[in-house]
C-alpha cells in the first residue's frame, strides 16, 4: 500500500495546486474589497504551508518514519481547516459558538489566530464540513486501482456503524498527535508505538479526502 499512499498524497497536492489557481483567479476577478488583504495573505500562506507539509509527509513515508508522516498529516489537516475557515467566514460568524469562542470581541483574523486543531474540528462539526456516512469515493477508487478488492472492502467495512467517518478519522489523528505531547502521554500512560503511525497516516488520507467533498 506504500505506493498507493504516495499516489494519493500526490493527488492531494494537485488539488492544492488547483485551489492556488482558483485563488489567483479570484484575486484578479474578485470584487474590490470583497477579500481583505490580511485574509488573502493567510489563505496564500496556508497554500504554501500545505505544499511543504505534504512534501515532508512524503519524505517521512518513503523513509518509513511513519509516526513523523502522521504528525505532518495532522498539521496538514489543521492547515486545510484554517484555510477553509477563512473562506467560510460568514458561516462561522453565524454560529452561536462563535461568540462563546470570543469571536465577537476581536477581529476575525485575531479569532483565527487563537484556533488550534481541536477548535477547528469543533467548527467543522458544527458546519458539517465532514459529510455523514462518508467514506470518500475518490479514495475508494484510488485504492481499488492498486489493491485487491477484498483489501478495500475490509478497509471500508472497518468503519461500519461509524456515523461520520471523516470526523472520526480527523479526531483520531488529533488524539494520535496529542499522545506525542509529554504531558498527555504521561497523563494517559501511553507510549506511542512505531506501528501506529502507518495507520494514522492512512487515517489522514480519509479525513482530508472527506473534508474536500463539496459542503
Amino acid at each position: 500500500m506504500g505506493d498507493e499512499f504516495l499516489r494519493t498524497i500526490a493527488e492531494i497536492q494537485a488539488m492544492a495546486d488547483s485551489h492556488q489557481k482558483l485563488r489567483e483567479y479570484l484575486l484578479v476577478q474578485g470584487e474590490p474589497g470583497k477579500v481583505k488583504a490580511d485574509e488573502l495573505a493567510l489563505v496564500t500562506h496556508c497554500f504554501r504551508l500545505i505544499a511543504f507539509q505534504l512534501a515532508e509527509m512524503m519524505r517521512a513515508w518513503e523513509g518509513k518514519a511513519y509516526n513523523a508522516a502522521a504528525i505532518f498529516g495532522a498539521a496538514t489537516l489543521e492547515s486545510f481547516l484554517l484555510m477553509k475557515s477563512v473562506l467560510h467566514q460568514s458561516d462561522i460568524r453565524a454560529l452561536p459558538r462563535f461568540e462563546q469562542l470570543g469571536g465577537e470581541k476581536v477581529s476575525y483574523m485575531r479569532f483565527l489566530d487563537g484556533m488550534d486543531l481541536g477548535k477547528l474540528l469543533e467548527i467543522a462539526r458544527l458546519l458539517h464540513w465532514f459529510p455523514d456516512h462518508c467514506f470518500p469515493g475518490s479514495l475508494v477508487k484510488a485504492f481499488t486501482a492498486h489493491l485487491r478488492a477484498s483489501a478495500t472492502d475490509s478497509l471500508v467495512a472497518s468503519f461500519e456503524g461509524v456515523t461520520n467517518i471523516g470526523d472520526a478519522c480527523a479526531s483520531y489523528l488529533k488524539e494520535f498527535r496529542n499522545q506525542l505531547h509529554p504531558a498527555a502521554s504521561f497523563r494517559n500512560k501511553v507510549i506511542p508505538e512505531a506501528n501506529l503511525g502507518q495507520g494514522a497516516a492512512y487515517v489522514f488520507l480519509i479525513a482530508v479526502s472527506a473534508l474536500q467533498r463539496p459542503s
